[in-house]
């Protein structure tokens, strides 16, 4: 749910990639067949769209019917996001303040609805991160942001797919400068 680099960072478990379960479970839920809507957008992640084309895939695959919608900008796949016509999207997502609460706060809170595009909504994650907020106590704040990850990864909140890996190159020499976790680069 957030990336290793920032507080409260809690090695959590995975999803394990097995296709016969999913067929077990979309069978027990009768949605053989049923539509998934993707909204994926061009240009915007290191081959996102082409991601999103795997995803369908893989759906696919399981018996279940994609529908692969690819914004061609930014502009228009938030528009399509805030229509909430979609089941599924692709988002990266991280806080250029690296302040956990700014990953979690605008993704999972029940409250919010700018980026929580998929309205996820439980009240326990809600209280915990609210208290993590509120607590100085780095120990003790990052056990809480710990229980949110565990959280969030029980209710399948989202599937994590990747973190992007950010490279850059300086001229030997340069120095007075900070890289953010959303990949902004400050000189000063």
């Amino acid at each position: 749910p957030i990336g290793s680099g920032l507080p409260g960072w809690a090695s959590a478990r995975y999803y394990k990639y097995d296709p016969d379960a999913a067929r077990r479970l979309i069978r027990e839920a009768g949605a053989e067949r049923a539509t998934v809507r993707i909204r994926a957008v061009k240009g915007r992640y290191v081959m996102g769209s082409e991601i999103a084309e795997a995803v369908a895939e893989m759906l696919k695959r399981v018996g279940l019917q994609p529908v692969l919608e690819i914004a061609g900008d930014w502009p228009a796949y938030v528009s399509g996001m805030e229509k909430r016509e979609h089941h599924m999207a692709l988002l990266g997502w991280a806080p250029a303040s690296g302040v956990t609460d700014a990953a979690l706060t605008p993704l999972y809170l029940c409250n919010q609805k700018f980026f929580n595009w998929g309205d996820y909504c439980n009240p326990q994650v809600d209280a915990l991160v609210l208290k993590a907020r509120g607590t100085i106590a780095t120990p003790k704040q990052n056990a809480l942001y710990g229980q949110v990850l565990k959280q969030l990864m029980d209710d399948a909140a989202w599937l994590y797919l990747y973190y992007e890996d950010v490279h850059l190159a300086f001229k030997k020499g340069v120095k007075g400068y900070y890289v953010s976790p959303d990949s902004g680069v400050y000189l000063w």
